[in-house]
């Protein structure tokens, strides 16, 4: 019993201790999407990592994490847009999105696509206090309507 309560534990402390991966890589799609090509994707990825612990030396950052995230986001990326496009009012295109709106889905969207289905709601709850953090506390209802839209759609089951 204490084992299995350990290994909760650590489950719950290695979730939270993504927050400032995931915010890392929302700020790195972006920055991706704003720049479209005067900067390959890799070195884009390395700046921030490197501005990061530069900056922020004491804060955790999984780095196996966000390069492994970035790289299938990237690897993806249409499909990630056309699930998310799927999932907008047909009043709007993808492209009308605000830039950081759409990297906080594209980056939360494939996220919450490969987590455990118990440890849905805690990740989808990361992505939206990233989008209150940046600014975005007015899209927090939107941003949690379409990722659960896409967890929904994909497994039959609401998980938020």
């Amino acid at each position: 019993m204490i084992a299995d309560h350990q290994d909760l534990t650590d489950n719950v402390n290695h979730l939270v201790s993504l927050y400032p991966t995931r915010m890392l890589a929302i700020q790195s799609m972006y920055s991706i999407d704003i720049i479209k090509g005067k900067k390959e994707f890799a070195e884009v990825a390395s700046d921030y990592v490197s501005y990061h612990l530069e900056k922020y030396p004491v804060r955790s950052l999984d780095q196996k994490f966000y390069f492994n995230l970035l790289e299938a986001i990237w690897k993806n990326l249409a499909k990630i847009d056309g699930k998310i496009a799927t999932h907008i009012d047909n009043a709007w295109k993808i492209e009308r999105l605000p830039k950081l709106v759409l990297a906080i889905l594209r980056v939360g969207s494939y996220d919450v696509s490969t987590t455990d289905t118990t440890q849905v709601a805690l990740v989808i709850n990361d992505y939206l206090q990233i989008s209150k953090s940046l600014g975005h506390a007015e899209e927090i209802g939107f941003i949690n309507g379409i990722l659960d839209k896409m967890i929904t759609s994909s497994s039959g089951v609401s998980k938020s």
